[in-house]
């Protein structure tokens, strides 16, 4: 599926990061923090560079039945918000257009 992504290169962020962010999109991030779960159940899926079954883009991804990509290294610096991407969530792959 094509989607749009949304991508905050910060470590830690916050809601105000999210400017601009809307519900279709794909979240691109390093990694994710309790205090942004509200955002995270608005995704259309994530893509992390941090890849560990017990981080929190997991849990939430399994609690919330969202799409999750894990371990994507330096994602964040080959994406642009704004970018589309060619994503296939069951197989943990995607492609940039």
């Amino acid at each position: 599926m094509k989607k749009r992504v949304f991508v905050i290169k910060k470590r830690l962020w916050k809601d105000e990061d999210l400017i601009g962010f809307e519900t279709a999109d794909v979240l691109v991030v390093k990694n994710t923090t309790p205090d942004v779960q509200i955002i995270l159940s608005r995704t259309a899926g994530i893509i992390t560079e941090i890849n560990n079954l017990l981080c929190h883009a997991a849990i939430i991804s399994r609690e919330n039945g969202i799409p999750l990509i894990m371990g994507q290294e330096k994602i964040t610096s080959k994406l642009e918000t704004g970018d589309f991407i060619e994503v296939d969530f069951s197989k943990k792959i995607w492609k940039k257009f």
